[in-house]
């Protein structure tokens, strides 16, 4: 960012420009390289039963 301090009335440029530069499909491999943003194959058992009652459970 520049040296301009930001407008509070300006929340919306803020939340554009920032949606904008994360979903760049370079930024997303950058911040997909740092360890903080990497997300995990692994599952916690207890989850994955969770989740494969949610799918036998039939549609409301």
């Amino acid at each position: 960012m520049t040296g301009k301090t930001l407008d509070p009335q300006n929340n919306e440029t803020l939340a554009e420009l920032l949606r904008r530069q994360l979903t760049n499909k370079i930024m997303r491999r950058h911040l997909g390289a740092l360890p903080l943003f990497r997300t995990e194959r692994w599952i916690p058992d207890d989850m994955r039963a969770l989740l494969k009652k949610l799918d036998r459970k039939p549609p409301k």
